[in-house]
């Protein structure tokens, strides 16, 4: 067996840019290791499986073929960048980051009652999350009036 193994550029939840879709970004949903096995040749391929956060239309994408703009820890950060408000499907995406941040709060709070929050980091997290939160909803409450 020849060749040496790959390993995954990007992981769930990350953004990237996909080869041929210039400006648009995606979000990966998952993504898959493929080995071939031949008498003589052994090959992989990794593929992910991405959806246009601003179409919703999924494709697959070889490895190749994205580049990573933004880890999962700041990809919401980097969609913070556009108006919520001004996307036509603007509350489901409010929907899933108010999601993705209420997790996150209960996440750090699982955090303190198992380790406790000496520094006070924890909550501070828990603070920012809030933050972001209240303005989200005061961006979607807007839109609606």
């Amino acid at each position: 067996m020849s060749g040496e193994r790959i390993y995954n550029i990007a992981d769930i939840g990350d953004l990237v840019e996909v080869d041929g879709y210039y400006g648009d970004l995606f979000v990966v949903e998952s993504w898959t290791r493929e080995e071939s096995h031949y008498p003589d040749l052994y090959s992989e391929t990794i593929c992910y499986d991405v959806t246009n956060v601003d179409t919703h239309e999924g494709l697959i994408a070889y490895q190749e073929d994205i580049r990573v703009i933004e880890r999962k820890k700041d990809a919401w950060a980097e969609l913070d960048k556009y108006s919520v408000v001004l996307h036509p499907d603007h509350k489901r995406i409010a929907s899933i980051y108010i999601d993705d941040k209420l997790t996150e709060i209960s996440d750090y709070k699982t955090l303190i009652n198992l380790f406790g929050d000496d520094t006070g980091e924890y909550q501070s997290k828990i603070d920012d999350a809030k933050a972001a939160l209240s303005d989200v909803v005061d961006l979607v409450n807007e839109e609606g009036r």
